[in-house]
C-alpha cells in the first residue's frame, strides 16, 4: 500500500490526563477525558464501574473491553469530560480489593465525584453519573444525597434489591 493510499486514523476526540485523588488512607488513580475543543467549562459523566477486581476501562482479570475507554472517547467528542478511574487494589490505585465494603466503594465514588469537580475544565453543576452493574447500585446512593448532580445513568442494573441477590438461601425476601 502506498502512504497515500494508507488508511489514516481519526484524530482523536479527547486529551486524555492521569489523575490522582484521596479516598481517605488510599489514592485512587484514574483518567480524565477532555473534549479536544468546545466551550469550557465542559459538563461531565464520572463512570462508576461494576463489580469485581475492573480497572478504570472495565476490564476484570481475562476480559478485556475497554468499554469504558469508548465512553469516554465518545463523550469528548459529544463536548462532554469524562472521569473513569481504578477500583481500590485494581491498576494504579492503592488498597486491596477483597476485603472492600459498599461503604468504601460509596467513599471512593464520592472522591472521585470530588476530584472530577475540582477539575477547572469541568461544570460541577452538570455532571451526570454513569453506573454499570454494581454502580448501578451506587450512583443513585451517591445521587440522592447530592443534589447537585444532573442525572444517572443506570447500565445492567439489577431488577432485584441487593438484599434479594446477596440472600444466601436464593430465597426471595419480602418488603417489609
Amino acid at each position: 500500500i502506498k502512504a497515500e493510499e494508507a488508511v489514516q486514523p481519526e484524530p482523536k476526540a479527547g486529551m486524555e490526563s492521569e489523575v490522582a485523588f484521596p479516598s481517605g488512607n488510599l489514592t485512587l488513580a484514574g483518567t480524565l477525558t477532555l473534549p479536544a475543543s468546545g466551550r469550557r467549562p465542559f459538563p461531565a459523566v464520572l463512570l462508576i464501574h461494576g463489580s469485581g477486581p475492573v480497572d478504570r476501562d472495565e476490564n476484570a482479570p481475562g476480559l478485556k473491553t475497554d468499554i469504558f475507554r469508548q465512553f469516554a472517547e465518545a463523550l469528548a467528542a459529544a463536548g462532554v469530560a469524562s472521569l473513569r478511574f481504578d477500583k481500590r487494589g485494581v491498576g494504579e490505585s492503592d488498597g486491596d480489593a477483597a476485603p472492600t465494603s459498599r461503604a468504601d466503594l460509596l467513599d471512593d465514588v464520592r472522591a472521585a465525584l470530588d476530584a472530577l469537580r475540582a477539575q477547572p475544565e469541568v461544570d460541577g453543576a452538570r455532571i451526570v453519573l454513569i453506573g454499570h452493574s454494581e454502580g448501578a447500585y451506587l450512583a443513585p446512593i451517591v445521587a440522592a444525597a447530592d443534589p447537585r448532580i444532573a442525572g444517572v445513568v443506570l447500565l445492567s442494573g439489577a431488577a432485584r434489591s441487593l438484599g434479594e441477590i446477596r440472600d444466601a438461601r436464593g430465597a426471595v425476601r419480602q418488603s417489609p
